[in-house]
């Protein structure tokens, strides 16, 4: 996929435009209306990745984490088509600075090909549609700025 990024977000993805929630008015969201967002919320991403990194959790120290991730699109059929993934964290900030922070090497590494997987083989999502046709939206990650806990190697605190 070709993408024209502007720091954190995707302007255009194959010549199409990506939508952002901005582009969507808030009377758009009315039942029955042609122009909605999509329905993966950056919430219900969060919570997918984490479940499913459980087992992958117990490689972690005590503390306070962030998954470091921006630019996730849905495409027009639903699809995680994009994404940019800057590891696990132990303090917030963008994927360009992402640091590791003392987690070893080879555990950023297995979770970034298990983030990888799970991005891949994530559910279909409702697409977004713009006056009735489906759109490219680039879903906002604001609960990410939040971190979990892990305490004796279990996820205490989303």
């Amino acid at each position: 996929r070709v993408v024209q990024l502007d720091g954190v977000f995707v302007h255009t993805m194959n010549g199409k435009k990506v939508y952002r929630g901005g582009d969507f008015n808030w009377k758009s969201f009315e039942a029955g209306s042609s122009t909605t967002p999509t329905n993966l919320s950056d919430e219900a991403l969060r919570e997918y990745l984490l479940t499913n990194l459980k087992s992958d959790i117990k490689q972690l120290k005590d503390g306070e984490y962030y998954l470091v991730m921006d630019c996730v699109i849905i495409d027009e059929l639903g699809e995680i088509v994009y994404f940019n993934y800057g590891g696990i964290s132990s303090k917030f900030e963008d994927v360009a600075k992402a640091e590791t922070n003392g987690i070893q090497k080879n555990v950023q590494d297995a979770f970034s090909k298990k983030i990888e997987a799970l991005m891949d083989n994530s559910p279909r999502h409702v697409p977004a549609s713009f006056k009735g046709k489906p759109v490219p939206m680039q879903v906002s990650l604001f609960s990410f700025e939040n971190p979990f806990k892990v305490k004796n190697g279990k996820i205490i605190a989303l």
